[in-house]
């Protein structure tokens, strides 16, 4: 069956050029303290991604990181990485997504940074070493720095800051001031 003109135009205009990779680059991502995340990293934060990686990412990943349930997930324990393969690279492809994959920003960053290190130490460095990237002191310093608020920044009018944030007392109202004190 010979392609219609719209279906001919569709299909030039959304193939990539040969050779190219069909996806953009992920985002930067400048509202977090990536080295201090990656130096917090410690038997907690281990365990920590574990638990996150056994509820959510192994249905698609595996469990043993050698046998993905899902066509085109990679299995950390065999395939190479696409994305990058130091850990912000890691983080960003979680944050974003990549391919069929979704992304997870539902996940705080230290959550998606504690994935990243169960990750890395459960199935990169001893079974898919060269994936494995170290971290060293200049591969902290070359991480995005956290953008700084800018000078003189006040919370808006009305709200209050509380370790729920600005955002809940605005939604709340008044009416419940007294709860979040």
């Amino acid at each position: 069956m010979p392609f219609s003109r719209i279906g001919l135009v569709l299909l030039v205009f959304t193939l990539p050029a040969f050779g190219q990779d069909p996806l953009p680059p992920l985002p930067e991502v400048t509202d977090v303290d990536h080295a201090a995340l990656i130096e917090a990293w410690d038997d907690a934060a281990f365990e920590r991604g574990k638990q996150l990686y056994n509820t959510v990412c192994f249905a698609c990943h595996g469990i043993d990181g050698k046998k993905v349930t899902v066509e085109g997930a990679r299995a950390f324990a065999v395939d190479p990485l696409s994305r990058g393969t130091d850990p912000y690279s890691l983080f960003k492809v979680i944050t974003f997504g990549y391919s069929t994959m979704p992304q997870q920003q539902w996940m705080k960053p230290a959550q998606r940074y504690d994935v990243v290190h169960y990750i890395r130490e459960a199935f990169l460095k001893s079974s898919n070493p060269s994936q494995y990237v170290a971290v060293d002191g200049a591969y902290l310093k070359s991480l995005p720095k956290p953008d700084a608020p800018e000078p003189g920044a006040k919370p808006e009018p009305g709200s209050k800051e509380t370790a729920f944030g600005p955002v809940l007392c605005t939604n709340l109202g008044k009416d419940y001031g007294a709860v979040l004190n």
